[in-house]
């Protein structure tokens, strides 16, 4: 079971309940976010911050590695993704390496 917290340095956090280790966390907002909860289903997780904004979160896409993004990506685009400069970053892929379409080259 997951658990989600607000804070002050314009996050949210997703927690294992269990473990008490951080999966994910949300970013976005542009001041502190002082809320956020899960949807009753679990499915999605909806923040709320003093930058007058709110935004609801797939739960379930937040918590993944960035390999399972990845292979969602491309079931979603059909082999179409090829990734920028900074998303080859926020990948994990170090800046010496090419743009590449992670979908036809399975890297």
């Amino acid at each position: 079971m997951s658990r989600v917290t607000a804070s002050r340095d314009k996050t949210a956090r997703i927690w294992d309940a269990a473990s008490a280790n951080e999966v994910a966390v949300l970013r976005g907002h542009e001041e502190w976010v002082h809320s956020a909860a899960f949807s009753p289903d679990g499915t999605r997780i909806v923040t709320a911050s003093w930058d007058k904004t709110a935004r609801i979160w797939d739960a379930r896409l937040e918590s993944m590695s960035a390999k399972d993004l990845l292979a969602q990506a491309c079931a979603r685009l059909a082999g179409l993704t090829k990734l920028t400069r900074e998303e080859m970053r926020l990948a994990g892929y170090p800046d010496s390496m090419q743009e590449i379409d992670v979908c036809i080259s399975g890297q």
